[in-house]
């Protein structure tokens, strides 16, 4: 029996450095609307839940390293 190992969902990050009220607004609408009219279930590559988490950290790390702070 083949043992598959399950990837990991990114965690959508709880520092809000850098990110403005409006975006962290139109973040959560497009997140409710991927989540509830979106596809169904897909592989992390491809599940457009996972690419807005993605980003989202990716933002988040960004603001971080221009404001001279480490990452959590």
């Amino acid at each position: 029996m083949v043992e598959r190992i399950r990837p990991v969902k990114t965690p959508i990050p709880k520092d809000t450095t850098g990110l403005s009220w409006w975006y962290r607004l139109t973040w959560r609408l497009e997140y409710l609307g991927v989540s509830v009219t979106g596809p169904g279930e897909q592989p992390l590559a491809r599940d457009p839940r996972e690419r807005l988490r993605r980003e989202r950290t990716q933002r988040v790390a960004d603001n971080l390293a221009a404001a001279g702070r480490r990452e959590p």
